[in-house]
């Protein structure tokens, strides 16, 4: 259910209302939707990497949702290429928008120097 309702004033017949959902973000929103190259790094260390596209969404200071083919899970990380600039998100939450379709919630994470991550992302963007 969405909204929490007063069942005690529905009972008594007094009017059923929704209650108001607050905003708890940081920053605000904004539109932005595109596709983009992502490199989604499982959460078992011995599986390989997806290399895929995924659809943005919004954009915020601290992070991004985006529309994914597989379910993503909390913690996982993902490499997402953005015209000539690589970014590392972490996935907050993830929900099933319909079948064969994600939608997941990611915060901005600080790029590693060394490891999985960094070797994908100097081969993708090699530094100059």
């Amino acid at each position: 259910m969405p909204h929490d309702v007063n069942l005690a004033a529905a009972e008594s017949g007094g009017s059923i209302r929704p209650t108001v959902l607050v905003e708890h973000r940081k920053f605000p929103r904004y539109s932005f939707r595109g596709r983009a190259r992502a490199i989604v790094f499982p959460m078992r260390q011995e599986a390989e990497p997806l290399d895929c596209e995924v659809m943005t969404t919004d954009v915020s200071r601290g992070g991004l949702s985006l529309l994914h083919r597989k379910q993503l899970f909390p913690g996982q990380q993902i490499l997402l290429v953005l015209n000539d600039t690589t970014s590392l998100v972490e996935v907050r939450w993830c929900c099933r928008a319909w079948a064969g379709l994600y939608a997941a919630g990611c915060s901005f994470a600080c790029m590693p120097n060394k490891g999985p991550i960094a070797a994908a992302a100097e081969t993708i963007l090699p530094r100059q």
